[in-house]
């Protein structure tokens, strides 16, 4: 009887948790849509499903987002389209706090700390108020989430079944946000180490690794329609306008690397203008002149041939400016598309710096630990790895907006934070 009173009242937790965050996300939305909120980045998704309803992929954006919030925008109008939006983003929001509750529980040795991470993942404001605007991060966040559940499914019970449907996930996520290319190649290592190990049932490790090979597959097909489309072999051709920003601030744009007379005359008068590396919105300026006279693939040739020509120049800035940014920049996304929400949180935030420490530390624990018992937690090393590399990508790819194109790790550094925490407890405990 007891052990069910505390199911009992375990499971009526989580149940206020769902109605408290339904309640949260109601506010959030029906603020969004009275008061119009929107963001630079929001229109373009508009732009896309006009151009992939003609007949070809978009240049800037993957096709899946497009597809959504056209297709809805189409059948229900423009205001009952974003509310149909608004209404997708937070359903699959709640659902996910179920699924973050399963993987928590499963890697948090700690209930009560395990509980409590999955009440901040639910109703910590920051990240709820993406699902009141029109941006991928809402479902790349709670893709994420599902993608993981499945793939710790498929690694822990075994499931086979549970790692095809990952793949599935996997690729969704992939043509929802170009910067996820990254999973494939994460996920394809983690079953590489799986089946290396011999840890899993050989069905799942052959799904497992099937499925990131799919998802790759997927990639380069879309990768194809683009390089037939635009001439350039990527998801997206907005690597070339990041890339610039990188160019810039690293003071290494040499305008006799342009490839036309026009270019370099427009560059050599940036350069008189705005100086070695201008402010953020000098280079925002420069991207739109040059848009204007140079195509898509211009842009991402010339760029990716500025960092490769000045690799020494390139790493300096990404190690002495670009790092010591995201290290300021807060680790958690605070919600600054809802400003009321942003004076509540921007008191309590955490930045990256504090993470990468909390994550050191928890490795170093978890080599200790692993050591000892002779053990390797596969799995919670494949969350450190994979957080590692989402912060390369975004240091690397973004030059500002750390925390918002952060959030698909945010479930990750949750349950980390969590596992340290239970960690120190533990080990309180034995003293």
């Amino acid at each position: 009887m007891r052990q069910n009173s505390r199911i009992d009242r375990q499971d009526n937790f989580y149940r206020q948790l769902r109605r408290l965050a339904a309640v949260e996300l109601l506010i959030i939305c029906v603020w969004s849509l009275l008061s119009g909120a929107t963001t630079s980045d929001s229109i373009t998704y508009f732009e896309a499903w006009d151009t992939i309803i003609s007949g070809s992929p978009d240049d800037l954006r993957t096709p899946l987002y497009p597809l959504i919030v056209g297709s809805l925008r189409a059948i229900f109008g423009n205001t009952i389209g974003l509310a149909a939006v608004y209404l997708l983003q937070s359903v699959l929001f709640i659902l996910s706090i179920g699924w973050m509750r399963e993987l928590t529980e499963a890697l948090v040795a700690n209930r009560r700390i395990a509980k409590w991470t999955v009440a901040v993942y639910a109703l910590y404001p920051g990240p709820l108020t993406m699902c009141g605007i029109i941006l991928t991060e809402s479902l790349a966040l709670t893709g994420s989430v599902g993608l993981l559940l499945l793939s710790y499914r498929a690694f822990s019970r075994p499931s086979a079944a549970s790692a095809l449907w990952s793949g599935l996930v996997m690729a969704a996520l992939i043509m929802l946000r170009p910067a996820l290319i990254y999973l494939p190649v994460a996920f394809l290592l983690f079953w590489l180490i799986v089946v290396c190990l011999r840890q899993s049932s050989p069905a799942a490790r052959l799904a497992g690794v099937g499925s990131s090979v799919g998802a790759m597959g997927v990639l380069a097909l879309y990768c194809m329609a683009m390089s037939a489309a635009y001439g350039v072999f990527g998801p997206s051709t907005v690597s070339g306008t990041n890339n610039y920003f990188t160019v810039r601030s690293a003071g290494i744009m040499n305008p006799e690397e342009l490839p036309r007379p026009e270019l370099r005359a427009i560059a050599d008068s940036l350069l008189k203008a705005n100086g070695e590396a201008p402010d953020l919105p000098a280079m925002w300026d420069e991207v739109a002149v040059l848009s204007r006279v140079a195509s898509p693939v211009e842009m991402g040739q010339y760029t990716s041939l500025a960092i490769k020509a000045h690799p020494v120049e390139v790493a300096k800035f990404m190690l002495t400016q670009r790092l010591a940014d995201v290290c300021a920049a807060d680790c958690i996304y605070g919600g600054s598309v809802c400003p009321p929400l942003r004076a509540l949180t921007k008191p309590f935030s955490v930045n990256n710096g504090a993470a990468f420490l909390m994550m050191l530390l928890l490795m170093i624990t978890m080599a200790r630990a692993d050591l000892r018992s002779r053990r390797f937690s596969t799995f919670m090393w494949f969350l450190c790895g994979l957080l590692t590399v989402t912060y390369a990508t975004v240091t690397i790819g973004a030059q500002n907006e750390w925390p918002r194109l952060l959030l698909p790790g945010y479930p990750v550094l949750l349950i980390l934070a969590a596992s340290l925490m239970s960690r120190a407890t533990a080990a309180a405990s034995d003293r």
